[in-house]
């Protein structure tokens, strides 16, 4: 098995693992003692027993209503990437749209938004649907737009707090663990669970910097 890095430039190999029905011999070999113990798979028991009085969240209704991650020009149009009659590629990966929409998506063009679909007003440092108190157990839906300027996938990360992702794209998530961050493919929809046991004022935006200095954040408000 090969581990490929793929680039819009090039691809290349990270690593190969070979897989042998041979008992590996050498300093890497395991001691027939060990042997047992390190081929049985291991469990966080602590962390499944934490997270499973969470799991009745699952199929809760939203708290609060898809948060939509999208991308538009500063004309407020949200316009779509074209060359002549044809839709650009989801990462503009091709030229000539790369070189386009490369040059057009400078910070005083484009706007990266959080918006609450419920009102479809964009989310940011000041305007904040994502209020809490102490304790609450909160889910959130969050949709990342296709129908976006530059449709890209998104690390959504959270300070000061701690989620599970319950569910992608309907999708259960059987192997839970505490996350603050998480990644929402293009056209994907994601359910966290946010639990608000931290008071504060807590940042909320997509972890690549130029979306977030772009204006994809917002603040989670624990009181």
């Amino acid at each position: 098995m090969t581990f490929l890095n793929v680039t819009p430039e090039k691809t290349y190999p990270l690593g190969t693992i070979h897989v042998s029905s041979q008992r590996p011999s050498g300093p890497l070999a395991i001691p027939a003692n060990n042997a047992s113990s390190f081929y049985t798979l291991k469990e966080n028991k602590d962390i499944i027993s934490q997270i499973q009085p969470y799991t009745k969240y699952l199929n809760k209704k939203p708290d609060y209503t898809t948060v939509k991650l999208k991308n538009r020009m500063n004309s407020g149009k949200e316009e779509q990437c074209k060359v002549g009659n044809k839709k650009c590629d989801i990462e503009w990966n091709v030229a000539p749209a790369k070189v386009k929409m490369n040059k057009m998506s400078t910070p005083a063009t484009v706007d990266w938004i959080l918006k609450d679909n419920a009102t479809g007003k964009p989310l940011n440092i000041t305007n904040s649907i994502l209020e809490m108190k102490l304790g609450d157990i909160k889910k959130i839906r969050l949709y990342n737009d296709p129908n976006s300027a530059h449709p890209m996938q998104h690390p959504i990360h959270i300070h000061g707090l701690r989620f599970l992702v319950l569910d992608q794209d309907g999708k259960v998530n059987n192997n839970m663990g505490w996350k603050d961050t998480v990644l929402v493919p293009t056209g994907s929809t994601v359910d966290i669970l946010l639990v608000a046991d931290n008071p504060g004022l807590w940042h909320m935006h997509c972890h690549i910097a130029e979306h977030l200095g772009a204006g994809m954040e917002t603040v989670v408000k624990v009181g």
